[in-house]
């Protein structure tokens, strides 16, 4: 999968690299992510450091936000009653 920016070059991202996007984006853990893809919590743990290096981003929140700005999860599911 391709996905760019008119700014700077396109990030390739592999199709499973979006699935543990969305996940991580829902709010899973590594280990919860590892039982739901039957992958070992490392291999969750090295995809979440390619991701975090494809996309150029220093934590979760960043990767919150890539999934947000290319429609892989709606931030209106999220809305918390206070």
């Amino acid at each position: 999968v391709e996905l760019s920016d008119a700014s700077c070059d396109p990030v390739v991202v592999s199709e499973r690299e979006l699935e543990v996007i969305t996940l991580i984006s829902e709010g899973y853990t590594n280990t919860q992510i590892a039982g739901k893809l039957f992958l070992s919590s490392y291999t969750i743990g090295t995809h979440r450091k390619n991701i975090l290096a494809k996309l150029g981003v220093n934590n979760t929140a960043g990767i919150v936000m890539y999934a947000v700005k290319r429609g892989l999860v709606s931030p209106n599911k999220f809305l918390f009653s206070l």
